[in-house]
């Protein structure tokens, strides 16, 4: 399972948003999210919630993930399904996530000025007798 806490809805909205933005201007889905990416020479980039990113270069990352499961192939297809008024609809879904992790407990990050938690640890253990602790 995936502990999302809310990152993942928000993400959806967000990834929605941008697809309806790119519809509504007529940029293809991923040339939008380019667009919005933090550019390679703008790091260290600092975040709305006092942390901050070190460095990035998303647009090779992008553009490799493009090449490699065949995006544009997909996206003619596609077309010539909607031309071609066929039922069988081909759906194609690109997102560009940033997710902080694992940088420190909570209360480490709370006390330089991290306006939200990263992680925290429990042990729970379970004896013979059945008993936990």
């Amino acid at each position: 399972a995936y502990r999302g806490a809310g990152r993942p809805e928000a993400t959806f909205v967000v990834e929605r948003l941008m697809d309806l933005a790119a519809d509504a201007t007529g940029l293809e889905p991923t040339e939008i999210r380019r667009r919005n990416f933090v550019a390679a020479d703008a790091f260290p980039y600092a975040t709305q919630v006092a942390l901050e990113y070190d460095s990035g270069n998303y647009e090779p990352n992008l553009d490799k993930a493009l090449e490699l499961s065949g995006y544009a192939a997909l996206r003619e297809e596609q077309k010539r399904r909607r031309e071609a008024g066929s039922d069988k609809l081909l759906g194609i879904g690109v997102s560009c996530f940033i997710e902080a992790c694992g940088l420190a407990p909570s209360q480490v990050v709370g006390a330089l000025g991290a306006q939200a938690g990263l992680w925290e640890s429990a042990k729970i253990r379970v004896h013979p007798t059945g008993t936990v602790t």
